[in-house]
């Protein structure tokens, strides 16, 4: 695969992931855009759900504290 073509499947966005490790969702999605796939490269880092829910319940995240 070519470097231009390896950088056509990166995901613009960022995956946001539980405490357990599973993905959450893309930082794409709530933005009405399309997610590439969670298996897919993402130009940023993973954020971890309690950042993105602070003051909110998450039934995974919470079930591991």
């Amino acid at each position: 695969m070519s470097p231009v073509a390896a950088e056509e499947r990166t995901c613009p966005g960022r995956l946001v992931v539980h405490a357990d490790g599973s993905v959450a969702f893309c930082s794409e999605e709530p933005e009405g855009r399309t997610c590439l796939g969670y298996a897919e490269p993402h130009a940023s880092e993973p954020d971890t759900c309690w950042a993105k829910v602070a003051g909110a319940v998450c039934g995974v995240c919470d079930r591991r504290r």
